[in-house]
């Protein structure tokens, strides 16, 4: 960076929680940060001792955003697709070497509304 110049981020955050009974059960806090260096993917995650993993988005299209991290343990690969108004698949795998993958059906009443601005 130049003197003078501004590095710019922009930040969204959010995060997801399981209802089993009364209960809410956290899963996880994301962040999705653009800067210079592209746009990354940041979960939060119990599995990881709630440490952020950054995942760069490395392709995207209208129906599909895939977010990579090589150097992570698993997953290395975390993809989500639009298949419909109002649902989302969502899956995990160990990268193009391993093509076994986890796959998430996210489905929200409002999640047409996110799509469509």
């Amino acid at each position: 960076m130049r003197a003078g110049e501004k590095s710019m981020i922009l930040l969204l955050q959010g995060g997801s929680y399981k209802i089993k009974g009364n209960d809410a059960i956290f899963l996880e806090r994301v962040s999705l940060q653009y800067s210079k260096d592209g746009v990354f993917y940041i979960p939060i995650v119990e599995e990881n001792n709630m440490e952020p993993v950054s995942f760069k988005l490395t392709s995207n299209n209208n129906n599909s955003f895939v977010f990579e991290n090589p150097h992570h343990d698993f997953p290395k690969r975390i993809v989500y697709e639009i298949v419909s108004s109002d649902s989302l698949h969502a899956y995990i795998d160990g990268g193009a070497a391993n093509a076994s993958k986890e796959v998430i059906t996210i489905i929200q009443e409002s999640f047409n509304k996110v799509i469509s601005h």
